[in-house]
């Protein structure tokens, strides 16, 4: 299964994005240090990391960029948690990467996303339904 770092520095948000992805059945590590996130990075090469875009004591897009400068292609997702209906648009968005991940290495291909148990939204724009 996904290995995901997330890099929160608020407790009850890592604790819940921790939660809510362990039931999902991925494999987290979390951290709330931003400086450690590249040598976690480094040493425990995780499938996808996560990024609190609401932090207080760190600017999440600075680490975003330190990431993409060194490893371009590395999945990153920057999240903001703040309640369930985000949080549950979080483990979609998750599934996703990690949907693409495997896809880009080859890994475990699903045959469709469909198949990952996602519905397809439907919308409309405009004046048709």
């Amino acid at each position: 299964m996904a290995l995901i770092l997330i890099v929160d520095d608020e407790c009850p948000d890592r604790r819940n994005v921790k939660r809510a992805l362990a039931n999902e059945g991925y494999r987290m590590i979390s951290i709330d240090d931003p400086d450690a996130a590249w040598p976690y990075i480094n040493r425990f090469k995780p499938d996808l990391v996560l990024l609190n875009g609401l932090s207080e004591r760190f600017q999440s897009f600075e680490i975003l960029n330190e990431i993409k400068n060194k490893s371009p292609e590395f999945p990153v997702l920057v999240y903001m948690v703040k309640d369930d209906e985000a949080l549950k648009e979080l483990k979609q968005a998750v599934a996703l990467a990690l949907f693409e991940v495997r896809f880009s290495r080859g890994k475990n291909r699903p045959t469709s996303i469909r198949s990952m148990g996602f519905r397809q939204r439907r919308t409309s724009f405009g004046d048709t339904p």
